[in-house]
């Protein structure tokens, strides 16, 4: 399938090395929604980094994060919502839903396809969620195939399983990583200080998008979890949400993870 009329929408600096690498030399434009956030020292180098960004093709919309979410309990009571996901003090986070798509949608009419966040946001980022709910409601609004990639944690196995409803069957895009590629801009990235990931970082060999099929009705206040979780349906990259330095999450201790599982597990029932 041929992506050089494509347009790969993206939530945060250096979400498109991490979870899109494979196609950043490949699609006509690259958006990034957000450069403010709360952090003003990461907002400036941002800011900065903009300036040396190392793709021509990118447009930067500038809007501000909306409130960090502080930690990662809202995967475990947060419920799927219109704009994203619920989550306490998410005033500013709801807003950015129309504001940000009012921005993009005068941006993706020369475009037949789209590739975006998934809907369980990669690790359970709830921006990288609303993302792609945007993305999705304008890709049905303009008849454009919408492709998302194939990285979760287990943090997010959760929302990854009963998400799986909207895929295509039988209809993805394998991409090969260019390894030396991706070192070079990730040495840019850390060098800039806009760099949120482990810095020992070494992506998977291939990266895989699969086509959300559009005609199946997003009702996620109808979806119940299943009752066996034991294997995925599509084939994914396992990342580690634990190691952000800095995200939307204060990363809590590993020795709560288990904890924390066993919590959300029996709340899920």
């Amino acid at each position: 399938m041929e992506i050089n009329n494509s347009v790969l929408v993206m939530s945060h600096m250096d979400d498109e090395l991490l979870f899109s690498s494979s196609i950043l030399d490949q699609v006509k434009t690259i958006i990034i929604v957000f450069t403010e956030c709360d952090d003003q020292e990461l907002s400036k180098k941002r800011f900065n980094f903009k300036k040396k960004y190392p793709f021509s093709n990118c447009i930067f919309l500038d809007i501000r994060q909306g409130e960090e979410v502080g930690n990662f309990f809202f995967l475990l009571f947060g419920k799927e919502t219109n704009y994203g996901i619920s989550f306490r003090n998410k005033k500013r986070y709801k807003s950015n839903y129309l504001l940000i798509k009012n921005y993009i949608k005068k941006l993706i009419n020369e475009y037949n396809i789209i590739f975006t966040h998934n809907p369980w946001g990669e690790y359970g980022n709830h921006e990288h969620i609303q993302i792609y709910r945007i993305m999705r409601e304008l890709a049905l609004e303009n008849n454009l195939k919408l492709f998302v990639n194939n990285y979760c944690s287990y943090s997010a196995s959760w929302l990854m399983y009963i998400n799986q409803y909207q895929f295509k069957k039988n209809i993805f895009i394998v991409k090969q990583i260019n390894q030396t590629k991706f070192e070079e801009i990730k040495d840019q990235f850390i060098k800039s200080g806009c760099w949120t990931y482990c810095d020992s970082y070494k992506p998977p060999m291939i990266e895989i998008f699969y086509q959300i099929d559009l005609e199946i009705e997003n009702n996620y206040k109808k979806i119940s979890r299943p009752k066996s979780l034991e294997t995925s349906k599509i084939s994914i990259n396992l990342i580690n949400s634990i190691i952000f330095k800095k995200s939307n999450f204060i990363i809590f201790p590993k020795f709560f993870k288990y904890t924390f599982f066993k919590i959300r597990k029996f709340f899920t029932k």
